[in-house]
């Protein structure tokens, strides 16, 4: 298995669930921010253009392969790691580990409609989950230092984003020194938590795929 993948110039992890869920449970008590987040293939065309953005992504501490299609554009064969993208096990196995440990998470957005979306599915599949908040950027006007302040005033261990890529990272490079939290996972707002088998959903993956190897060509040449 391949440990790091280099694709349109950006290197990225791909480490096995299990292989970084150790790494993380190693220093989880510990205060200095751990950023995680799901990379998927807008991100990394969005990165090929600009090398700020590139910046954040390979400077997070894991990178989590959103998207199978990613695999096959490098050539990455794992039987393991196409079932661990698939099916959604690093956020499955994440959050177990959240709520046996009774951390506390804080959930920020974009909107308050899409923090909803996501706090439910946690609710309903994490029951003992600790949700301590939530905080929609569409609330704020101007900086939002008073998200900032919620969050540490909680004492959350773990910040949940569902913030849209590239904001995301954005927010993520202009807050993370401000942040007390452990551990900041971001997923964006288009992570699908529900199976990506259904017939629509193939769809809409071989149409985005066929765009970002159409791209990876052009990169070549």
């Amino acid at each position: 298995m391949i440990k790091k993948v280099e694709i349109a110039g950006v290197t990225l992890d791909n480490y096995n669930v299990r292989e970084i869920l150790s790494e993380i449970e190693k220093d989880m008590e510990s205060p200095v921010l751990k950023t995680i987040e799901e990379v998927d293939m807008s991100m990394i065309l969005n990165a090929e253009k600009d090398e700020h953005y590139k910046g954040i992504l390979e400077g997070l501490k894991f990178s989590i392969l959103a998207e199978t299609e990613i695999l096959s554009a490098v050539g990455e064969n794992s039987t393991q790691r196409y079932h661990e993208i698939e099916n959604n096990v690093f956020f499955e196995e994440f959050f177990k580990r959240v709520e046996r440990n009774r951390k506390k998470v804080f959930i920020i957005g974009q909107s308050i409609e899409k923090i909803e979306k996501f706090k439910n599915i946690l609710e309903k599949n994490f029951p003992e989950i600790i949700i301590v908040n939530v905080r929609a950027l569409d609330e704020c006007i101007g900086a939002y230092e008073s998200i900032i302040n919620d969050i540490n005033a909680t004492g959350a261990d773990v910040v949940f984003s569902v913030i849209p890529s590239p904001e995301q990272e954005s927010f993520l490079d202009d807050y993370k020194g401000l942040i007390n939290a452990g551990i900041w996972y971001g997923v964006g707002d288009n992570k699908n938590i529900a199976s990506n088998h259904s017939l629509w959903n193939k769809i809409k993956k071989i149409v985005r795929f066929k765009r970002f190897h159409k791209t990876l060509i052009s990169l070549e040449n």
